[in-house]
C-alpha cells in the first residue's frame, strides 16, 4: 500500500512540475511575442505559433472591416481604391486593390509591352499575405515577364469562389493565362461546391467574420491545454499526410464547372504551405488532361528562410522564389 502510495504522490508531483515548467515557459513565449520578439528555438518556437493561431493575438485580413466589403456571392471582397493597413508581429504592410486585383506600380507599362496578360486566381499565399503590393510574387513577376499579371486571389478562398470572382471581373477576354494557386484547406469548400451544398445566408457568414469576439476565459484554458499538449506533439513529431487524389479530383470537378477558362493556358501551383506544420501529400502525381487547351501542375517547393517564421506564409524572399519558378515555367512554354 505505501509503494502505491508513494508511487501516486510521485505521480501527481511530476505532472505538477510538468504544468508548471510547461505552462511557464508558454506564458514567457507569449510575453515575449507580445513585445514582437520570435524566438527561434523548439517548443519556445512552437508556442509562439500556437499564441499567435489558436488564442486570437493573429490579425486576420477578412477580418478587418476597413478592408473588405460584402459581396452577395463571394461573402467579401477587397475595398478597392482604398489603402489596406495590414500588420502582424512579423510584418507592417499596406495593400491596395482595384477593379483589376492587388496594385501594381508596373501595370500599366506591362499593358504597353503585351496586349494579353496572366490572371492569378488562389488564397492568402497568392495574395500576399504579409507582403507589399510590389513584393508579391505577381508583381515581381509582371515587372520580369513584361506582361500584365492580374492578382485577383483573395485570402481564405477556395478554388470555386477564387474563379467566380475571375469570372465577375472584366479581364477574361484580357489574359491568355489562368494560374490557380491551391492549398490543402480549399479541399472541404471545393467538396461542398462539387456536392452543391448550400451554405448559409452569405451575409451572415460576413457579419459573423467581422464580428466575431474573443472570450478571455476561454482563451485562458486553451493557452493551459496547449502547453501541456504541444510538448508530447513534438517528441512525437506527427506527420500528416494528405491523400493527393483526393484533392486533385475535387478540384478538378470545380475547375470542370467553368468553361470559360478551359480554353485559356491553366497553370496549377502547389506550394506548401509553412514548413513547421508537417502537412505533405501523399502519392502526389498529378493526371495529365486532354481536355484543356493546356493544363500543368506546378509544385514550387521553399527552403524555411522563404516564410514568415511564427506566420507561417511566404515572406519577400519567398514571394521571389515563386516569381522566378513561374517565370522559368512561362518562358519555357513559349
Amino acid at each position: 500500500m505505501k509503494i502505491v502510495f508513494k508511487i501516486l504522490i510521485i505521480s501527481v508531483l511530476t505532472l505538477s512540475l510538468y504544468t508548471l515548467i510547461f505552462l511557464t515557459i508558454y506564458v514567457f513565449s507569449a510575453y515575449f511575442f507580445t513585445l514582437n520578439k520570435v524566438i527561434d528555438l523548439p517548443i519556445f518556437r512552437n508556442f509562439q505559433q500556437n499564441f499567435y493561431e489558436k488564442i486570437g493575438y493573429r490579425t486576420i485580413w477578412q477580418t478587418k472591416k476597413d478592408c473588405v466589403d460584402f459581396d452577395a456571392d463571394l461573402i467579401y471582397v477587397p475595398k478597392i481604391n482604398f489603402e489596406c493597413k495590414f500588420n502582424n508581429v512579423e510584418f507592417q504592410t499596406t495593400l491596395n486593390f482595384n477593379n483589376e486585383g492587388r496594385k501594381s506600380e508596373f501595370r500599366e507599362k506591362a499593358k504597353s509591352l503585351s496586349s494579353k496578360g496572366i490572371a492569378v486566381v488562389g488564397d492568402s499565399v497568392a495574395m500576399g499575405y504579409g507582403v507589399n503590393d510590389n513584393e508579391v510574387f505577381s508583381a515581381v513577376l509582371e515587372k520580369k515577364i513584361k506582361r500584365p499579371v492580374y492578382n485577383l486571389a483573395v485570402s481564405s478562398y477556395a478554388t470555386a469562389r477564387e474563379l467566380k470572382r475571375l469570372e465577375k471581373s472584366n479581364l477574361i477576354s484580357k489574359v491568355d493565362t489562368v494560374i490557380i494557386f491551391y492549398a490543402d484547406n480549399d479541399l472541404d469548400e471545393n467538396i461542398a461546391h462539387n456536392n452543391q451544398k448550400k451554405s448559409e445566408n452569405n451575409k451572415l457568414i460576413f457579419d459573423k467574420i467581422i464580428n466575431e469576439r474573443v472570450d478571455n476565459f476561454k482563451q485562458i484554458k486553451k493557452m493551459i491545454r496547449y502547453s501541456l499538449q504541444i510538448p508530447l506533439q513534438e517528441l512525437r513529431q506527427k506527420t500528416i499526410y494528405f491523400q493527393w487524389q483526393d484533392h486533385e479530383r475535387e478540384l478538378m470537378n470545380v475547375i470542370k464547372d467553368f468553361p470559360f477558362i478551359h480554353q485559356k493556358n491553366i497553370y496549377i501551383v502547389i506550394t506548401p504551405g509553412a514548413l513547421w506544420r508537417r502537412n505533405y501529400y501523399k502519392d502526389y502525381n498529378p493526371q495529365k488532361y486532354k481536355n484543356y487547351k493546356n493544363l500543368d501542375f506546378i509544385y514550387i517547393q521553399k527552403e524555411k528562410y522563404h516564410y514568415f517564421l511564427i506566420d507561417g506564409h511566404p515572406n519577400k524572399i519567398g514571394h521571389e522564389k515563386i516569381a522566378e519558378v513561374l517565370y522559368n515555367k512561362l518562358k519555357a512554354s513559349k
